[in-house]
């Protein structure tokens, strides 16, 4: 019993993770970030061009903070973020796994 609920729960987070992998794949966005939050779990979501996105699920370092001002370019299909520092040539680039 034990064992047919540990497969359950594991078939469910599979699944959740999957999913939220494919949102993040359909998801595309390119602009300067207007306004950067946190939620409780201090997961990232921005603005761009008046629509919040949010960073969780893509090949994002959270770690790393995003500002206002900066330019972020994610392309739909990859999972990859390209990260523009304002007033800066820094580039930063997301591509390995979280």
């Amino acid at each position: 019993m034990i064992a047919l609920t540990f497969l359950i729960l594991a078939l469910i987070l599979y699944w959740a993770k999957r999913d939220a992998v494919k949102r993040a794949r359909q998801t595309q966005f390119s602009g300067v970030v207007e306004k950067v939050r946190y939620d409780i779990h201090k997961y990232q979501f921005i603005t761009i061009n008046g629509t919040e996105y949010d960073l969780n699920g893509m090949k994002w370092h959270h770690n790393i903070p995003v500002h206002n001002g900066d330019t972020i370019v994610k392309q739909r299909g990859d999972l990859r973020i390209k990260l523009l520092r304002r007033n800066s040539r820094d580039t930063i680039m997301f591509d390995d796994i979280q």
